[in-house]
């Protein structure tokens, strides 16, 4: 079974950095939906209103979920 965004996020230890507060948002997020694009997560991010660094450390967890997936391939 393929690596989900969900999934990949329950994997990520919080940190104390930009990048740990997406996490753990993410985390809390029940409305996450398992979105299969950057796109997709960012649109989902910019309609709740999220500041410009949550999207940036977004992108940052987004890359680091695509390069996991690759490996887990």
């Amino acid at each position: 079974m393929a690596l989900s965004f969900r999934d990949y996020i329950q994997t990520r230890k919080v940190t104390s950095d930009p990048i740990g507060d997406f996490v753990r948002d993410a985390k809390e997020d029940s409305r996450l939906p398992d979105v299969e694009t950057w796109d997709q997560l960012k649109m989902y991010l910019v309609t709740k209103g999220v500041i410009p660094a949550v999207v940036d450390a977004a992108r940052i967890v987004w890359r680091d979920f695509l390069t996991a997936k690759k490996k887990g391939a």
